[in-house]
C-alpha cells in the first residue's frame, strides 16, 4: 500500500466512522441547553480527547499488555464480572420499563442547564460506550501501526484521524451559533429523536445485551 493509498484510506475511515448518530444525537441534545457554545465546546473537547487517548493507549501497546494480563485473571472471576455485568444491563432496561414513561407522552428533554462538570462526564461516557463498536477507528489504528511510522508520527495520524471523527460536532457548533429558527426546530427534532431512542429502542437493546453476557459468562 502506497502512501497516498494509505492516507487515502485512514482519512476514508475517519470519514466514515464521523457519521455516527450517537455522538451527533448527544451534541445536539448539549447545544439545546443553556450556554450552548460553552457547553458545546466542553462536550467536542472531551470527546476528541477520550477518542484519542484510546487510540494513544492502542498505539502505545497497553491494549496488548491486557490482553497478556488477562489469561492470569481466573476464569470463574471473570465469569462472575460478567454475569455481574450483564445484570446490570437487565436490571437497567427494567427500570426503564417500571419508572420511565410510555413512549406515546412525547417526552421532551426538560433539563436546561447543567454543569461543564456534567457534560464533561457525559463526553466522556458516551464516547467510552461508542469505543466497542468503533469499527473503523480499530481498522485505522491497525493501519497505523503496520504502516512503518515512527511513534510521532502515528500520534500524529492518530489526531488528524480523531479530528475528522468529531468535525461533524464542529459543524453543528457552528450551525447552532447562527441562531435561526429553523436550526432551533432542527434541534428540537433531533432532541426528541434521542428520547424517543432512550424510551424505546435502548432497554430493549440493554436487555439483550444483558442476557448475551450471561450466556457467555455461563458458556466460557
Amino acid at each position: 500500500m502506497t502512501d497516498l493509498t494509505l492516507a487515502a484510506t485512514i482519512v476514508g475511515l475517519g470519514l466514515a466512522d464521523a457519521l455516527n448518530p450517537f455522538s451527533i444525537a448527544a451534541m445536539a441534545l448539549v447545544l439545546s441547553l443553556k450556554r450552548p457554545l460553552l457547553l458545546g465546546v466542553i462536550f467536542l473537547g472531551a470527546t476528541y480527547l477520550v477518542y484519542l487517548s484510546a487510540g494513544i493507549v492502542i498505539v502505545s501497546g497497553w491494549g496488548e499488555a491486557l490482553k497478556r494480563l488477562a489469561p492470569l485473571v481466573p476464569k470463574l472471576v471473570g465469569s462472575i464480572l460478567i454475569s455481574l455485568l450483564g445484570l446490570m444491563h437487565i436490571g437497567y432496561a427494567i427500570w426503564h420499563w417500571i419508572a420511565s414513561k410510555p413512549a406515546d407522552a412525547n417526552p421532551k428533554v426538560s433539563i436546561k442547564q447543567t454543569s461543564a462538570w456534567g457534560v464533561a462526564a457525559f463526553a466522556i461516557l458516551s464516547t467510552l460506550s461508542d469505543l466497542p463498536t468503533a469499527l473503523p477507528y480499530v481498522s485505522a489504528i491497525y493501519l497505523i501501526e503496520n504502516s512503518g511510522f515512527s511513534y510521532s508520527l502515528a500520534i500524529v495520524w492518530l489526531a488528524l484521524y480523531c479530528f475528522i471523527y468529531v468535525s461533524p460536532l464542529v459543524i453543528l457548533l457552528l450551525v447552532r451559533q447562527s441562531g435561526t429558527a429553523m436550526i432551533d426546530q432542527l434541534f428540537d427534532k433531533i432532541n426528541k429523536g434521542v428520547v424517543w431512542c432512550t424510551y424505546n429502542l435502548i432497554p430493549p437493546l440493554a436487555a439483550c445485551f444483558g442476557l448475551f453476557l450471561g450466556w457467555f459468562a455461563w458458556a466460557s
